[in-house]
């Protein structure tokens, strides 16, 4: 595909099919030419990948990521899958379902896909296999040896996978310094495009807060917040940097306003409100943590408890009500044994 324009090439399209049926080549080129040129107007990097999309696939690839980068990464699988159903010579969308299955717990699937992809390594791009290296990675919880795959992903494309990407690897790899550096390089930022950077203050905020810059953490929460007044993380940690702080006096507005935001995706105000005892618990404040794990526990009873179980055994264990929360985890660790997580709370 070529910019009419200038006579640039943008990116190359491949396709193939008998000889004695050219339209359905030429077919084929015009969905890729389509898919290909949707993914860039949606700011979607297609350098470096091995082949284009068609425009189905592509299609449902732009929804998976526009819900799986605001969040809500349950609902995003579906898309990537359909992505891939819609043309299974297109390897990208089971590279971010991988991610996407790792971040709500679903390890034993995100497993089985890295197998899939495993027997394919060889239709990938040099890029894709640092990807796909680097997402088994994450999904073995070696987040060292993510972190090291990814840096070289950044020599291959700083613009990419620079800044924000890198940070996050950094962060989960322990290494906040790295992180704060590859986010302060970050510049030229379109907001109007918001939801690509909806973690970005989150994280910068994470990483000032890992390093003990409470100051600079709130600075960070506090600007996402104006930017993201419904983002829930971004509300957690402009109190997280308070309860550093020792400004635990300015908490109970701060958590009201939580109490009355919408769940989005994979998190609701009662996760921030079990977030937020935990910390008022590592701070020393005992008794403030045990008042807000009550809060948390309220809003789980009150919006469909059933749906909730798993976090309100979390908040139970918050609070000290350790039998109470084994009654609860039980059964979910019965109907779903593979869950790394609920038996880490056991």
């Amino acid at each position: 595909a070529m910019d009419v324009r200038t006579g640039e090439r943008i990116f190359p399209v491949v396709s193939s099919g008998p000889a004695s049926d050219p339209a359905s080549i030429l077919a084929d080129l015009r969905s890729r030419a389509m898919g290909g040129t949707l993914l860039v107007l949606r700011h979607h990097t297609i350098a470096g990948q091995a082949r284009v999309p068609t425009f189905e696939a592509a299609q449902s690839h732009v929804r998976a990521t526009v819900l799986h980068d605001a969040g809500q990464f349950t609902e995003s699988l579906p898309h990537f899958f359909e992505s891939y159903e819609a043309d299974t010579t297109y390897l990208q969308p089971l590279l971010g379902a991988v991610i996407g299955l790792g971040n709500v717990d679903r390890w034993s699937e995100a497993d089985s896909l890295v197998a899939l992809l495993g027997e394919r390594r060889s239709e990938m791009s040099r890029g894709q296999q640092l990807r796909f290296e680097s997402a088994a990675s994450f999904v073995s919880g070696n987040h060292t040896e993510a972190l090291r795959l990814h840096r070289l992903l950044v020599q291959e494309d700083s613009a990419l996978y620079g800044g924000y990407s890198l940070a996050n690897k950094a962060l989960h790899a322990g290494h906040p310094a790295e992180a704060l550096e590859a986010l302060e390089r970050v510049t030229g930022v379109n907001w109007e495009y918001q939801f690509q950077w909806l973690w970005y203050w989150e994280r910068l905020a994470g990483a000032n807060h890992a390093l003990g810059r409470y100051r600079e953490a709130l600075e960070a929460a506090r600007e996402g917040k104006v930017r993201f007044p419904e983002f829930l993380e971004i509300r957690w940690r402009e109190i997280q940097a308070l309860i550093c702080l020792g400004r635990t006096e300015e908490l109970d507005p701060l958590l009201s306003e939580i109490e009355r935001i919408e769940p989005a995706g994979n998190t609701s105000p009662g996760t921030m409100l079990m977030w937020v005892a935990g910390d008022l618990l590592l701070a020393g404040h005992q008794d403030l943590s045990i008042q807000i794990a009550e809060r948390a526990l309220e809003w789980y009873r009150f919006h469909d408890p059933d749906s909730h179980q798993s976090g309100m055994a979390e908040v139970l264990l918050v609070a000290d009500r350790h039998q109470e929360a084994l009654g609860l985890l039980l059964p979910l660790v019965d109907a779903d044994p593979d869950n790394i997580r609920l038996r880490g709370l056991m």
